[in-house]
């Protein structure tokens, strides 16, 4: 499934290219294999969730994990680890270290 134009501006002004948003969440191909409204949860537009594709309250939340996590904030686990989202990040430590 492609991401709906909503998704896909949402992600862009948030600086976070499609395949990121992918990789981060499990699709290592960097393809998304998710909801067109960019929550990792197939099910999520058409009722499991929301009942429209423009109006998915997943996505901010969802963003602003992602930097909470590569920040390296703990207790979120939502995301890929693996992905080199993660693995490349910079953090920098509050005590300069």
């Amino acid at each position: 499934m492609k991401l709906n134009a909503t998704a896909r501006a949402t992600l862009k002004e948030a600086g976070i290219t499609q395949a990121a948003w992918a990789r981060a969440n499990y699709m290592r191909s960097g393809k998304w294999c998710g909801d067109e409204c960019g929550c990792p949860d197939s099910r999520c537009a058409g009722g499991f969730h929301h009942s429209g594709t423009d109006d998915c309250g997943c996505l901010p939340v969802l963003i602003g994990q992602y930097f909470e996590w590569l920040r390296g904030a703990p207790g979120i686990s939502t995301f890929d680890k693996r992905s080199p989202e993660y693995v490349n990040r910079v953090v920098v430590r509050k005590d300069g270290k």
